[in-house]
């Protein structure tokens, strides 16, 4: 998964590096949320960022728009909001850091249902400004992703107390429902997993593989008698809290 975002950014990077010697107009980033021109409004802006050579193609169920972003603050900073606010966004984040030649990155981040994803590659001087090759795509999929809300959520999967479920995705695809969703906590992962494990067992539920990695960094996957009732939990940390990423499926064969 790393080799191949590393093979698709590295595209994006040789791309934009080329528009943003074009001499293409630069936008300034509010933060936060997109209000860039030609940039996709669910991907976060950096604070204070530099946006230019924006650029959009199509190439059969997917969009993919490329651009420069350029910050005064050091990659690692950079990096780690990024990280943050993508996991917050119900996304995984797949990232490497170097420090052996000053500060370098590459991220790639899909969002629940692969209906979006967005990947960034670059880097600076240690402690300098930074520049990022970012490329955002959407992809209209074949009985794709729908954004719902938490009344999408199967009625079995159990919702952790004082939770706020958060981007969910419904997705039926023949007989098989779907449904992906994730909220956020301070709790402890060794809290949250034994929950999880009570809870499900009470209700019948198989523990198939039950991992907790630190106090932030976990991993569960159980299922019903029948094996086609599976929720899938992965627990990530995300600045100064955690998140939670539920997948639950359900029917089939």
């Amino acid at each position: 998964m790393l080799v191949r975002a590393i093979v698709l950014v590295a595209a994006a990077s040789l791309a934009l590096s080329t528009t943003a010697c074009s001499g293409g107009p630069q936008q300034e980033a509010s933060g936060g949320s997109a209000a860039v021109r030609g940039v996709p409004d669910w991907v976060p802006m950096y604070p204070g960022a530099r946006v230019s050579g924006v650029e959009t193609r199509n190439a059969g169920v997917e969009t993919y728009t490329t651009f420069q972003l350029d910050s005064t603050h050091d990659c690692q900073k950079v990096f780690a909001w990024y990280d943050e606010k993508l996991k917050v966004a119900g996304f995984n984040v797949l990232k490497s850091m170097g420090t052996a030649d000053g500060c370098s990155g590459i991220m790639r981040a899909e969002g629940a249902g692969n209906t979006r994803a967005l990947n960034l590659n670059g880097g600076g001087a240690a402690g300098g400004s930074s520049r990022l090759a970012v490329q955002a795509v959407v992809r209209q999929l074949p009985g794709g992703g729908t954004a719902s809300g938490p009344a999408g959520i199967p009625s079995w999967v159990p919702q952790y107390p004082g939770s706020k479920p958060a981007n969910v995705v419904t997705k039926q695809e023949g007989g098989e429902r779907s449904a992906d969703f994730s909220f956020t906590t301070t709790d402890d992962a060794k809290a949250v997993i034994a929950w999880y494990e009570r809870t499900l067992k009470a209700a019948r539920f198989t523990i198939v593989g039950s991992t907790v990695f630190d106090a932030s960094t976990a991993k569960l996957t159980a299922q019903d008698a029948t094996g086609r009732s599976i929720l899938n939990l992965r627990m990530e940390p995300a600045g100064a809290q955690k998140v939670v990423a539920i997948g639950a499926r359900e029917g089939g064969e």
